[in-house]
């Protein structure tokens, strides 16, 4: 019995110092993962902060990058503004400045903020406005082309509005002369207004409706013969020439990425304020009228991008020219009915023409050379004497010199035949029994904006008439030599 309370009381001690034992090594275990899991917690956090710190350096130098990418696109911006108005603006520095910015991948508030100011410092005021003084040395003034030389002097003030879809603008044009009596003879005032507005229909059409004016007063020499004009009398102010035009075009445009397409038509009438004569016969006595009329137009454009460089365009139209007072002329130049049948009112005239056009159009750095080429014909519906066909073969171009200052030559040349079917009063003789006529018209102009809101330009034009017809006014040549400055805000 000793014996086995012996063997209990060892077997109790062994146990509970195994007990001990291993709750020991428990708590040593636990010890070590709790440290080993400080040291982690620890190792994390310090690797987070240095991550954290890495990705606030990295942050720090795409802000700084960005931001010597706004300051040299705006300072690009600014040069270009002084030198070349037309091509700074908002979006090409927004443009320059995005595509910087993509190169790193990352964009930042502070890159939107400074481009919303930027753009909002830079944006253009929807009001511009320009005036343009042009001096001028003309070789034959007058239209009954006696050679005639004048000095003329032109201002054309303009003022343009943009908002959104909605456009205006209005424009005037003051044109006198160095001498008192060609002033009095040849001055010229007109004044334009132009409204518009483009509706975007789908992704791919447009609408634009458009209302546009003109008044012009003008002097021209006497040739109705209300008084006698002598170019030598300075009594002579020549007569007063003055309508009001008033016109409303639709069109309606679909893109279609390398194919564009439009079509229109406009209705445009004229209210002649003044008298004017149309010859009539002696016999039938003079007919003075005003020339006033209605004009109907319907055209079309198909505009072909065939490369990078080329686009061609096609464009028909259709024109119906209705006077409310003119008399039909007869082939002879008399108006009114026929002399066989004068008891018959005559129909008043109506001029209906057709025609086809086609520009081939050559572009490179912002520049252009064109060839066109134009086919029509035109049918007197009275009496068929100005029935007659013609064609246009000639070249525009515009040729940028230098982006900078937008250094532009503009070289441009037109040839025009026009053969009448029936006409056959006042022909040569010896030349085609019927009216024909050649016009050579060309020239070439320079410009260059030497700062933000002032330019200089030059020109050269010339006309060159000749027709079997034995009248000055179809027969001349014309030269205009003239300078421009040009203002804009």
């Amino acid at each position: 019995m000793k014996y086995e309370k012996v063997v209990f009381t060892l077997s109790a001690v062994i146990f509970f110092i195994s007990v001990q034992h291993q709750a020991l090594a428990i708590e040593q275990v636990v010890l070590k993962k709790k440290t080993l899991a400080n040291t982690s917690l620890q190792a994390k956090k310090i690797s987070k902060k240095q991550k954290k710190a890495n990705r606030v350096k990295t942050q720090e130098s795409i802000d700084a990058e960005i931001d010597n990418e706004i300051a040299l696109a705006e300072k690009s911006f600014k040069m270009a503004a002084i030198t070349n108005p037309a091509a700074a603006n908002t979006d090409t520095l927004i443009t320059n400045v995005n595509n910087s910015t993509k190169t790193t991948g990352q964009t930042s508030g502070k890159t939107s903020v400074k481009l919303e100011e930027v753009a909002k410092e830079e944006t253009p005021s929807a009001v511009t406005g320009s005036v343009e003084f042009t001096m001028a040395r003309d070789s034959n003034v007058n239209p009954s082309n006696v050679d005639t030389k004048a000095t003329s002097y032109q201002i054309a003030p303009s003022l343009s509005f943009k908002s959104g879809n909605f456009g205006a603008s209005i424009s005037a044009t003051i044109k006198d002369y160095a001498e008192q009596q060609q002033s009095d003879m040849f001055k010229q005032n007109e004044a334009k207004a132009n409204m518009t507005y483009t509706a975007n229909l789908t992704k791919t059409a447009t609408s634009t409706s458009a209302i546009s004016g003109v008044f012009l007063d003008e002097r021209s020499p006497d040739y109705i013969g209300l008084h006698d004009w002598d170019a030598n009398n300075p009594e002579d102010r020549g007569m007063p020439v003055r309508y009001a035009d008033s016109k409303f075009e639709q069109k309606l445009g679909f893109n279609f990425e390398s194919i564009q397409t439009e079509l229109g038509g406009s209705v445009r009438h004229r209210d002649a304020l003044s008298l004017y004569s149309d010859f009539a016969s002696p016999v039938l006595g003079e007919y003075f009228y005003y020339k006033d009329f209605n004009e109907y137009s319907a055209f079309g454009k198909l505009n072909v991008n065939a490369a990078s460089f080329l686009d061609l365009s096609l464009k028909p139209k259709i024109t119906q020219l209705k006077y409310v007072s003119r008399l039909g002329r007869q082939p002879d130049g008399s108006t009114g009915g026929n002399p066989d049948d004068a008891g018959l009112p005559a129909p008043l005239a109506e001029l209906i023409t057709t025609e086809l056009g086609l520009d081939i159009a050559f572009k490179f750095n912002g520049s252009n050379i064109t060839p066109k080429f134009v086919a029509g014909q035109v049918s007197d519906q009275a009496f068929g004497a100005e029935d007659k066909s013609y064609i246009r073969i000639g070249l525009s171009s515009s040729l940028i010199l230098d982006q900078a200052t937008k250094l532009t030559l503009t070289p441009n040349v037109m040839y025009n035949r026009y053969a009448y079917d029936n006409w056959t009063v006042g022909v040569s003789p010896g030349s085609s029994d019927k009216r024909l006529e050649n016009e050579i018209t060309g020239g070439i102009a320079a410009s260059i904006q030497l700062a933000k809101n002032f330019g200089i330009g030059m020109g050269y034009e010339i006309t060159s008439e000749r027709s079997n017809i034995d009248d000055g006014s179809e027969n001349y040549r014309k030269e205009v030599v003239s300078s421009t400055l040009t203002m804009s805000w």
